[in-house]
């Protein structure tokens, strides 16, 4: 195990930020990781990758471990598959979080980095309401991919052994969607001029089909009436495995990863899994940014 943990470790050093558009970001990037991080250990319980931007992911999409950019559409490598439609689920608990370094469909950046959010405690609840789930099964991925148009994530869909590329960036196949509605609701700190500060916010987010809503006790609830992609699950992770008895991975032995499925049937037993694998997707830090003619990015 001791070991596990060690192969682990130099498997994140690997990871690569992506970029989603040209240009340099320097929208708060310590908040941005505080809120990301909150997103992935929330989601993580679940064995799911939080969606931080709407992309418009799919069942069958491959995803590069950064959560965000494509490596390829689900079109290109599942050409011939079917969703089944969307199944009623729920997420009952709460994620609390201190930062609001993206917006989140929810207009959350603009509202603390403006004047009106000076009097908002910087605590944020997030929920989510009509969440559905649709999901495909391991089996139903594996006859429905196309392996000459994709031999690269064959082993993750067969469940297999890759080598371990130090010039490849890990990515996964997303054999399950989360979508649902979000909600964010907010402390002022200020109890003063109430309706004042609520039509404020409310100026920050008339564009963003986001509703705002101001109680006496200075709680600001921002419902949005979006129904977008919220978390994705993988059909298989990585695990950093060794060739052979060796101490030194700086040498010529061979590393290789081991794509296993994520149908385990205790939590213990997917943590054991999915935890390594979280804790490279918050290693792989993506720049975020808002990128011409489309709807999302950091606003």
């Amino acid at each position: 195990m001791k070991k596990f943990a060690q192969y682990v470790g130099l498997f994140a050093i690997l990871a690569v930020i992506a970029t989603a558009c040209a240009g340099s970001s320097s929208a708060q990037p310590s908040a941005l990781e505080s809120f990301r991080h909150a997103l992935v250990d929330y989601f993580g319980r679940l064995n799911y990758v939080p969606v931080l931007i709407n992309r418009g992911y799919t069942v069958g999409d491959v995803v590069h471990s950064d959560g965000v950019n494509f490596y390829a559409r689900a079109a290109r490598c599942f050409p011939q598959l079917k969703s089944p439609p969307p199944v009623q689920t729920a997420l009952t608990d709460v994620l609390q979080t201190n930062s609001a370094g993206i917006s989140f469909g929810l207009r959350l950046k603009q509202i603390f980095d403006s004047s009106a959010g000076a009097d908002l405690v910087h605590r944020i609840h997030i929920k989510f309401s009509n969440v559905t789930v649709v999901s495909v099964a391991q089996l139903d991925l594996k006859d429905a991919l196309d392996r000459k148009a994709c031999p690269e994530i064959v082993p993750l869909v067969d469940a297999t052994v890759t080598a371990f590329d130090r010039n490849t960036r890990p990515f996964f196949v997303v054999s399950e969607v989360i979508s649902g509605k979000r909600q964010a609701t907010l402390t002022l700190s200020d109890k003063a001029n109430l309706q004042v500060k609520a039509n404020q916010i409310a100026q920050l987010a008339v564009d963003a089909n986001v509703k705002v809503e101001v109680t006496a006790e200075g709680l600001v609830v921002l419902k949005s009436d979006v129904v977008m992609p919220i978390a994705l699950k993988p059909v298989t992770v990585p695990k950093v495995v060794l060739v052979g008895q060796f101490g030194d991975l700086r040498g010529s032995e061979q590393v290789e990863l081991k794509w296993d499925p994520l149908d385990c049937a205790s939590r213990q037993a997917c943590a054991a899994l999915f935890d390594p694998f979280a804790d490279l997707i918050k290693e792989t830090k993506p720049t975020l940014r808002v990128c011409p003619g489309t709807s999302f990015g950091i606003a």
